[in-house]
């Protein structure tokens, strides 16, 4: 009789132990995938300014020299915001790019980057009709794309130019030519999407499978 009571207790303390795991597990995932992401961008922008941070502040631990870089960085992005709201600074950046496009191979990154990002930037006239579905990457197979413009192939038939992010980090996908009658409207936000890829699927809204309609409307816009 002594040997079911040791076994219904170790099971139950089995059972707690894993549970308890589970739970920590499961609160961690969104700070680890934050901390991942935050990480990928940190380094990324960070990264323009140790070689300034270096020289001026090099006899500083490493740990300080990222974050005077960090915060620095941060004055900059002010600086460079603040020009933008001033005539003589609007004519600076535009001096600027003005430069940057005649050199042949910087000015196509230059120009590609800027489209990229005022397309994010701008919210379409539409609301919210810049998040649909489409089918990737094969038959059968559905993936949250954001509509970036328009196409016309050259057999006349207008598609849409669609970015399709990878998960769990968005700054990576495919671009994919749709045609409009293919696509699905969602209704979801910008923010919504984001949170939908960068979860894995996890944290989807409640009206995700109820809320497409086929895009009837053809694209508008004129062919590029």
């Amino acid at each position: 009789m002594a040997r079911p009571r040791k076994h219904s207790l170790f099971h139950s303390v089995t059972t707690l132990i894993r549970n308890r795991l589970i739970s920590g597990l499961l609160a961690l995932v969104p700070l680890g995938i934050t901390v991942f992401v935050m990480s990928f961008i940190l380094s990324m922008t960070v990264r323009i300014m140790l070689p300034v941070t270096r020289v001026l502040f090099g006899k500083f631990p490493p740990w300080a020299i990222t974050a005077l870089s960090l915060v620095l960085l941060i004055v900059l992005l002010y600086v460079v915001g603040l020009l933008t709201t001033m005539v003589v600074g609007r004519r600076i950046i535009a001096f600027s790019e003005w430069i940057v496009n005649q050199i042949p191979l910087v000015k196509s990154i230059y120009s590609s980057s800027k489209q990229v990002v005022q397309v994010f930037q701008t919210r379409s006239a539409a609301g919210e009709r810049q998040v649909i579905l489409v089918e990737f990457p094969g038959p059968g197979l559905r993936a949250v794309g954001f509509v970036t413009g328009e196409i016309a192939l050259p057999d006349g038939t207008r598609c849409y130019k669609v970015f399709i992010p990878t998960t769990p980090n968005p700054t990576t996908g495919f671009l994919q030519f749709v045609e409009a009658r293919r696509a699905t409207l969602l209704d979801m936000s910008t923010d919504e999407a984001f949170r939908l890829i960068m979860s894995g699927g996890v944290l989807a809204p409640d009206h995700l499978l109820a809320a497409g309609h086929t895009l009837a409307q053809p694209p508008s816009e004129k062919p590029v």
